[in-house]
């Protein structure tokens, strides 16, 4: 368990730095459902957009990549999740 926990302590890390890169997730996932929302005409939110950030990620690992890039996808799909239940919670 102990490399599942490390995954875990990244997962916080990088969740942290991206904040820090790309400013406040909620408001960065509203205005992405908002584009999403404008091209499918389906009516998204931001649980939605993390929900299909980590299936795209998913679909990644179907493509042979090297381990490295594996555990980032992880990582970032861990991220996505984490993200669409904290989004959720705030009625984002």
């Amino acid at each position: 368990m102990k490399r599942a926990e490390k995954m875990l302590d990244e997962c916080k890390e990088i969740l942290k730095q991206r904040g820090e890169q790309y400013g406040d997730a909620k408001v960065l996932y509203k205005r992405t459902a908002s584009a999403w929302t404008a091209y499918l005409g389906l009516e998204l939110d931001s649980e939605h957009v993390c929900t299909m950030m980590s299936l795209m990620k998913l679909a990644r690992l179907d493509q042979g990549i090297d381990p490295d890039v594996r555990r980032d996808t992880y990582i970032d799909m861990i991220n996505y999740i984490a993200l669409a239940e904290g989004l959720e919670e705030d009625g984002t």
